[in-house]
């Protein structure tokens, strides 16, 4: 079995920053930027095509978690532990995958959008799941709705939340995790625009210690 919740992989710190990094150099550089300024997490999509020697660079870099996005066959689920990868994230659920990453003892949280996709996960005996996209399905009602119906699940939302809409997620005792994308966007790592991801980073790490987001 792998590690029972996210929390045991990443720590108390409920924020997972969602990054598309085609590069290693700048992967490197974004995974210390984010653990310098109090992100304990980090999850690098499968989007690009050096994801995988993205994933690599971050995983080499000490003092943050470094997780794989999109992870949707088993072939990604091996390659991804080949590099390093701590944790995997899925948008769909898909049975052979998660089986794969529980054998191999690492966390996977399958991907579930419907009561259907929810009860399957659970059957399977995955309680942490993904919600995505998450504010285009309905945001914290969709979350509330299905928190309702299945007590025991525990959600982990993303796709279009931002700092605040974070911490009201995050106030909600069904969400265990939420993942941004607004600290890191393509743009601003492209650019290496380093310092407008520190201060955005910094910015959500202070606001949801504060207490704004429980």
């Amino acid at each position: 079995m792998g590690p029972g919740s996210i929390t045991q992989v990443i720590g108390e710190q409920a924020l997972i920053a969602v990054v598309e990094v085609d590069d290693a150099p700048s992967a490197a550089e974004l995974a210390r930027c984010l653990r310098d300024t109090g992100v304990s997490a980090v999850e690098i999509t499968l989007r690009s095509p050096r994801a995988l020697a993205a994933l690599e660079a971050a995983a080499a870099v000490d003092g943050i978690v470094v997780g794989a996005g999109t992870v949707l066959s088993t072939k990604d689920v091996r390659r991804c532990q080949e590099v390093g990868a701590e944790f995997l994230v899925s948008p769909v659920f898909e049975e052979s995958v998660a089986l794969l990453s529980r054998s191999l003892d690492m966390f996977f949280a399958p991907g579930a959008a419907t009561p259907t996709e929810v009860h399957r996960a659970l059957e399977a005996g995955f309680s942490e799941v993904k919600v995505f996209p998450a504010e285009p399905l309905g945001g914290l009602a969709l979350v509330r709705s299905l928190a309702a119906v299945f007590p025991s699940a525990r959600f982990m939302p993303t796709g279009g939340i931002d700092q605040q809409s974070a911490a009201e997620y995050l106030a909600h005792p069904s969400v265990i995790a939420v993942g941004g994308s607004w600290i890191a966007p393509p743009s601003l790592i492209r650019s290496a625009d380093w310092s407008s991801i520190e201060q955005r980073a910094r910015e959500a790490t202070t606001a949801l210690s504060q207490g704004e987001s429980r």
